[in-house]
């Protein structure tokens, strides 16, 4: 526990004296998470995302997952209860989409739009932002996008259904730069990577992408150490569970890593 803390206090020193404006975004999102200091807007905010999440947790509808060629059903608490994000995590998510002002936000597995709904929340006064995320399963678009429009209005997202090989491609011709990416759909390493190598050719020249679950398997490890080491990455920042990287398609520098803890 010591260790960490010392740890932690000098890798907060390091991401102090970078001049880069994205990660001092990052940091602030991360000490308010940390120090849990939030104003009455985002307490609210929460609230209403959490207030959702535990409605979900007490629906017992099944849903089928027949379109992965999977004969499986779970009912939506199941699916709450294990898929969704943990709230610290979204509070995160919400706090770096709301420091830094994200535009155009990419997400990689809606599920039952928990994450979604923290980041429209976080982005609800940018009226030129947009959420796009995908999912390939009908039901929990179809709940997302009820959820979605109690937030905020129809043209500020739009959920992509369908298996990844039909949708991922129309993403792609999509000529919309994305500025904040959120990767939390196939957890496997050729996916992961696939996912960062063709989306950041089309990004903003300074970009973020959070990809979830970088510890979950050996693969996970492989694909994150890759990412971390892309030419195209800038800071690489781990925190266990989530990996954010910065990337800029003329870096032409070595990668700066950073170690954060947001719990002990």
């Amino acid at each position: 526990m010591l260790i960490r803390k010392i740890e932690l206090a000098r890798e907060l020193n390091r991401m102090k004296k970078c001049p880069n404006q994205t990660v001092q975004n990052i940091l602030k999102a991360f000490l308010a998470v940390r120090s849990n200091t939030y104003n009455q807007d985002d307490k609210e905010a929460f609230e209403r995302c959490e207030n959702y999440r535990n409605a979900l947790l007490k629906r017992s509808e099944k849903v089928s997952f027949e379109i992965f060629g999977l004969d499986d059903e779970k009912t939506m608490g199941e699916i709450c209860s294990k898929a969704a994000s943990p709230k610290i995590w979204c509070q995160f998510l919400y706090m770096l989409a709301k420091k830094s002002a994200s535009q155009n936000m990419l997400e990689i597995g809606t599920n039952l739009g928990i994450s979604g709904s923290y980041l429209l929340e976080a982005t609800a006064h940018n009226h030129k932002s947009k959420l796009i995320t995908m999912e390939g399963v009908s039901q929990l678009c179809n709940i997302s996008s009820r959820r979605f429009s109690e937030i905020t209005n129809l043209d500020r997202f739009e959920i992509v259904e369908g298996l990844y090989q039909d949708t991922f491609p129309k993403i792609l011709k999509n000529p919309v730069l994305f500025d904040m990416h959120f990767i939390d759909g196939n957890h496997q390493q050729e996916a992961t990577l696939e996912y960062f190598m063709k989306l950041k050719e089309k990004t903003r020249q300074q970009t973020v992408f959070v990809f979830d679950d970088i510890n979950w398997s050996k693969g996970m490890k492989k694909a994150w150490k890759t990412i971390q080491n892309d030419k195209s990455v800038l800071f690489s920042i781990d925190l266990w569970k989530l990996g954010i990287v910065i990337t800029n398609p003329s870096n032409a520098g070595k990668p700066t890593g950073f170690k954060l803890f947001l719990s002990f």
